[in-house]
């Protein structure tokens, strides 16, 4: 990678370069300052000694105005120290000079080390002299005689030497100096560029992180703070990694926990937006998965303004309790138990709701079962035992009764008596079919011989009511495992059944055979048949399609209801096949035990 496209590099590398040329220039500058003035010292100093020893040649010349011998003297001075001698009056007026004749020069009273010298008692000053047209320096002291002013003694040197010694020096600086400012960016350029890779290597790898990909990391070779830095960010990384995998385990445990739960589960985010819809909800509410995830709540719970009224309660803080609601389905009302809570989040910043859909419809039907039976029960047990108790509470209290009358009296209490016991005896099947514990006596057998024994003992019934019987038998054996006695309870009960409700002159069918595996058997009448409102209902205990005609031909109720339980506890199912005025058809289908020996016969 070239570092310049960096930025933070250019902008790095930019400064280096700017800091090195500032220190080579303050080196320069003074180094430079240092050797001018140390060179003007010496000067100064030089032309402080020549000034005043031209002043002490210029006193005695000054006091008695022998102006022509000064100028020699002056002059004879100036070429033995290689200075130019100046001696002014205290006019101004230049009395000699080394370098130029006195009545060609102008007045120097107002020269600066004149006037400085006046005053302080010596003057310097550095400037171009406007005779010999160089810089030079000119130092100036009084020339007195006790207090009074006799003139100026001035010196002066041209400063080239000076010039000169800078000259050098820059030279000498030259060449050090560019090197040195070539090793700093040489060395800086590395130093940099590592410097802004590392940091162009955190900020992708930190881009990377925050898109998902925790397996970044940065090298971190050395001991230095760069290398401290791809330590502390491979740390980090390898911490939001252990973080995120906790929080992916978590979320695949409550996922696997919402998506296993009978109830329907939606969480709702402040906007209505669905967050999670499991498939309890989606059955509850009749919708697909995908579509309620695509969809707002307000437009998944449109039609079911109840659920809707709660989802509201509880965005707006509240707990609302717990709430049955009804909701139109094909095939009748569900019942769905509704809760719902607020999801979190500040009083002015609300975080949603979940809603938690529980689908009571079969309870609450089991229920209504529930109360049928023991309502139907307590009715079926008080009806024979109340007739009962009427005939021993006559028969007690007349003890003069005739005996025809006596005898009639026991035989209705012998009959209500039979009832009863056949009522016991049908509930105590009842209950040992649904016994969990699975209280058939499964052996293997034929399911022919076992009909044919409940057929050939309901015949005589079916004959002397002038009924037309058929028999069509298969000509394989049907081998089960399953409960002789209860498989014969259960042929018995569709024949009673049929013998009950068909008139004389009716017909009733047995079909027994075989079809995919399994074995069917069916019983069909020319009855008053069944209409479609009684047909679910029909194989319910005590259900009966006109009660005062059943209890007249005194069936207890339950006589469907064992033959249902019967099949289920052999892995079967019974279907009924219908039509009001023309009769009905029991199909009870049952598995086959086709890997079975045939039962011997008898069985």
């Amino acid at each position: 990678m070239n570092p310049f496209r960096s930025p933070l590099f250019r902008k790095l590398y930019l400064c280096w370069v700017g800091f090195s040329a500032l220190c080579l220039f303050l080196v320069y500058f003074l180094a430079s300052r240092g050797v001018e003035e140390q060179a003007l010292a010496s000067i100064r100093d030089s032309l402080k000694t020549r000034a005043f020893l031209l002043g002490e040649v210029a006193r005695q010349a000054l006091s008695e105005k022998e102006s022509p011998s000064l100028q020699e003297k002056v002059s004879r001075l100036g070429r033995e120290t290689k200075t130019r001698l100046t001696v002014i009056s205290a006019d101004g007026t230049v009395l000699a000079d080394s370098r130029k004749a006195p009545s060609l020069m102008e007045n120097h009273g107002s020269r600066p080390e004149v006037l400085e010298a006046g005053k302080k008692g010596r003057g310097v000053s550095v400037r171009m002299s406007g005779t010999l047209g160089i810089r030079m320096m000119y130092l100036a002291v009084p020339v007195r005689v006790g207090d009074r002013l006799l003139g100026y003694a001035r010196a002066s040197l041209p400063l080239t030497l000076v010039d000169a010694r800078l000259g050098d020096l820059k030279r000498a600086l030259f060449l050090p100096g560019i090197l040195a400012a070539l090793l700093g960016l040489v060395l800086g350029f590395p130093l940099f560029g590592r410097l802004t890779s590392t940091l162009s290597q955190a900020a992708r790898a930190a881009d990377a992180v925050a898109s998902g990909d925790l397996e970044r990391r940065l090298p971190h070779q050395g001991r230095d703070e760069i290398a401290a830095l791809g330590r502390a960010f491979n740390k980090m990384a390898g911490a939001l990694q252990e973080k995120f995998r906790a929080l992916e385990d978590e979320r695949e445990t409550l996922r696997a926990v919402l998506e296993g739960m009978v109830e329907g589960v939606i969480g709702v985010d402040r906007e209505g937006r669905i967050l999670y819809l499991n498939e309890g909800a989606s059955r509850a509410l009749g919708i697909d998965p995908k579509e309620g995830i695509s969809s707002g709540a307000w437009e998944i719970l449109r039609g079911r303004p109840g659920i809707l009224a709660v989802l509201e309660r509880a965005m707006a803080g509240e707990h609302p309790p717990e709430e049955n609601i009804h909701i139109p389905a094909p095939g009748g009302d569900r019942i769905l138990e509704v809760r719902a809570a607020p999801l979190g989040g500040s009083r002015e910043s609300r975080g949603g709701a979940v809603l938690v859909l529980h689908d009571i419809t079969r309870l609450s039907r089991l229920e209504k079962v529930r109360k049928d039976f023991v309502a139907n029960v307590s009715h079926e047990l008080k009806t024979p035992i109340t007739a009962i108790q009427g005939i021993l509470e006559t028969l007690l209290e007349d003890r003069e009764m005739e005996d025809q009358d006596r005898t009639e009296f026991l035989s209705v209490a012998m009959e209500q008596v039979l009832r009863l016991s056949s009522l016991v005896k049908d509930l105590l099947v009842l209950s040992r079919l649904e016994s969990e514990e699975g209280a058939l006596e499964a052996r293997p057998l034929d399911l022919g011989r076992t009909a044919m024994a409940a057929w050939q003992s309901y015949l005589p019934l079916l004959e002397g009511k002038g009924l037309q019987t058929s028999l069509e038998t298969a000509q394989v054996p049907l081998p089960l495992e399953g409960d002789p006695s209860a498989l014969q309870a259960m042929t018995a009960n569709l024949l009673d059944n049929a013998w009950k409700y068909t008139p004389p002159g009716g017909r009733v069918i047995m079909r027994l055979f075989e079809k995919e595996g399994s074995a069917f058997l069916e019983v069909e009448d020319t009855g008053p048949g069944i209409e479609g409102i009684h047909r679910e209902r029909i194989f319910e205990r005590f259900y009966r399609v006109d009660k005062a005609r059943s209890r007249k031909l005194g069936g207890t109720g339950l006589g469907l209801s064992i033959v249902k339980h019967t099949a289920r506890a052999h892995g079967g199912e019974v279907e009924l096949e219908s039509e009001p005025g023309k009769g009905s058809l029991f199909r009870v289908i049952l598995p086959l035990a086709a890997s079975k020996p045939h039962p011997p016969a008898g069985a």
